[in-house]
């Protein structure tokens, strides 16, 4: 897969990163009580596999998605949502606050179109790593999230799992809502239990369908 970005390099801590935004508009984040959303459709997992990927073997890299004003009539109309999110992916190392970043994105400077190649695919029959079972894992994902913007912090490991995770959201269930991950699932012993963020296969048709059934039967559809 081949990826159209603006690259821009910035500097934290003495250190030198590669900025990398992308526009990509079948990508919705949002917030909601004490988790974030991230919504996609097959093609938007797809593309976040091949950036969960690329991150694993490039830790000097930032990637940007300006996803904070992406609109959607039917997943407004069904969730009653908070803000848009735009949405950041680096590797743990960089430790990145929301702060930071948003200094850093106003002194970007020489910024310029460039075509990255990612294999997408490559972590599609990945074995899930027990690890992330151990209470005492370090190996971790951190999800920060500050005003509009969402950060996803880890390792090498954590961004292939994640990898895999988008591969097998490309496919809708039957039900509109089975198909969804629990970012949960590698974070810290204790925010698996306080931090409910998700990824969210996002399907408008379907959800659409499964609104207008659940009105014709008279029942709530937001429980």
């Amino acid at each position: 897969m081949k990826l159209k970005t603006h690259q821009s390099p910035v500097t934290h801590n003495g250190r030198t990163y590669q900025l990398l935004t992308l526009s990509l508009a079948n990508i919705y984040a949002r917030q909601f009580a004490t988790a974030s959303l991230i919504f996609a459709d097959g093609c938007g997992f797809l593309t976040l596999a091949g950036l969960f990927t690329y991150l694993a073997f490039q830790k000097d890299t930032l990637i940007y998605l300006p996803t904070q004003n992406n609109c959607n009539k039917t997943l407004d109309e069904i969730w009653e949502l908070g803000i848009g999110l735009d949405v950041v992916l680096c590797h743990h190392s960089a430790q990145m606050r929301p702060k930071t970043i948003r200094t850093l994105r106003k002194r970007l400077k020489n910024k310029r179109p460039v075509t990255v190649e990612v294999d997408e695919s490559r972590y599609e029959n990945l074995a899930f790593c027990e690890r992330f079972r151990n209470r005492d894992n370090k190996d971790v994902l951190r999800v920060k999230e500050d005003g509009n913007l969402l950060v996803l912090e880890g390792s090498s490991l954590v961004f292939q799992h994640l990898a895999k995770s988008c591969l097998d959201l490309r496919f809708r269930e039957d039900h509109p809502y089975e198909s969804h991950h629990h970012l949960s699932t590698y974070m810290t012993w204790k925010n698996k239990f306080t931090n409910d963020s998700q990824l969210i296969h996002f399907d408008a048709q379907a959800w659409e369908q499964w609104f207008e059934n659940q009105q014709e039967l008279g029942q709530d559809y937001t429980s």
